[in-house]
This record gives C-alpha cells, structure tokens and sequence, in this order.
C-alpha cells in the first residue's frame, strides 16, 4: 500500500472502536458475502473482480488498523508524559453542528472518502469519481465540479455505478478519451499503410517488364546480323 497521508489518518482516527467494528462488519457483508451472493449449497466461482475488491478492501482495513492503534495508545501516553496526578472532573460535551460534507452521515458511507488520496488507494486502479450524494451524479477529474460541490464524496466509480449513480452527461470518461487518442493514431497509421501500397502498386504499373523471352532472343538477333 501507498504511503498514508495526514489527511487519512486524520479521518481514520475519529470514532470508537464501536464504530470501527460495525465499518469493518457492513464491508464484508457488502463485498465478501454480498457480491456476488455466496451459498453454503452450491460452489462459488469468485471472478477477478471479486478478488480485486476483496485485496483492497484487506490493504484498505489493515491500514485503518494501524492508524486506529496508534490513535489509541497515544492518548493515554500523552496525556500522562509529564503530568502531575489530578482528580478526575467531569465535563459536558457540547455538541456541534454536523458537518454537511461528512459522508460517514450517509448510508453505505464506506466506500465513500473525504480526501482523494484514500480514494485513490482504494480504488487503485479504478477511476475514481466525485459523488454527488443529493443529486446521485457523479464527476470525473478536470471538470469544476470534481469535488465542488456542498454534499459528495469521493468514490470509486464502480462503487458508484452500483449505487444507482450515474455520470453528468456533459463529461467525457478519462478512458473515453485516451481510446480516441489510440483510434486516431491507429487510423493515421493505417492510412499511411494504404498510400504507401497504392504508391508501389502505381510504380509497378508504370515500370515495364523484360520478360525472358526478350532477354533470350535478343543475343540470337545479334548474332544473326553480325557480319560473316
């Protein structure tokens, strides 16, 4: 796995352990028994997809692990460095405002990130794509509202697709454009290919051909008109 970002371990340090569980519990029911749908009667086939998913999801849970332990251990550790003993106080939370850009808020939250850096290391090497989660539209990379807009996540567009969403009809896909770069190039070359076989084909036409006839004879017409 790639190297881990501030920005991840930022996002992956909030919560409980709680939390953490049920995250890790709604993944494996969503990508390692809920698709495609495994049956304790009949073999299961588990195709390239299948496997894909299931490696990023582990690289994906093993680094969130790491994160959440460090997290845990250092709050104890810091808070005791160096610090005279106290009596214990107790303290009222005060709550804030929710966050309307956070998609843990959201249903199937889990594959949906705050930063494009941990979608990126999800994802791999899928297209990743910012979701739009109120109008279940979702952008490609260089168009304004790749992660403008007020409500979305970033996602990997798989993930996205099987959601229900749906691209803006206005973008082109990034793979869209590369085939008609390789379409282009391939034309050109066939292109070239065509003139050049027309060319030679012309200049054979134009160049006359001795045939062996010709080339047996005309020692023989020599021979005949040289003087006795």
């Amino acid at each position: 796995m790639d190297k881990i970002t501030p920005d991840q371990v930022k996002a992956w340090s909030v919560g409980t352990p709680d939390d953490w569980a049920m995250e890790a519990f709604k993944l494996s029911k969503r990508d390692v028994y809920g698709d495609p749908p495994l049956s304790r009667f009949e073999p299961q086939h588990l195709d390239k997809d299948y496997v894909e998913r299931a490696t990023n999801d582990v690289a994906l849970q093993l680094s969130r692990a790491g994160v959440r332990l460090a997290s845990v251990l250092n709050k104890p550790l810091s808070s005791t460095k160096g610090a005279a003993p106290s009596t214990p106080t107790t303290t009222t939370a005060i709550p804030t405002k929710p966050n309307d850009n956070l998609t843990t808020q959201t249903s199937g939250g889990i594959d949906q990130f705050q930063s494009e850096a941990e979608a990126k290391v999800y994802c791999r090497t899928g297209t990743v794509v910012w979701a739009n989660l109120r109008s279940s539209v979702y952008h490609f990379a260089g168009y304004p509202s790749y992660g403008n807009t007020k409500r979305g996540a970033y996602m990997c567009e798989v993930d996205a697709t099987r959601q229900g969403m749906h691209a803006a009809k206005a973008e082109q896909h990034p793979l869209a454009a590369v085939k008609a770069t390789f379409l282009s190039n391939d034309l050109t070359a066939r292109s070239s290919d065509t003139a050049f076989k027309v060319g030679l084909l012309s200049h054979r036409k134009r160049t006359p051909r001795r045939t062996s006839r010709q080339v047996a004879v005309g020692p023989m017409l020599s021979k005949k008109s040289a003087p006795l």
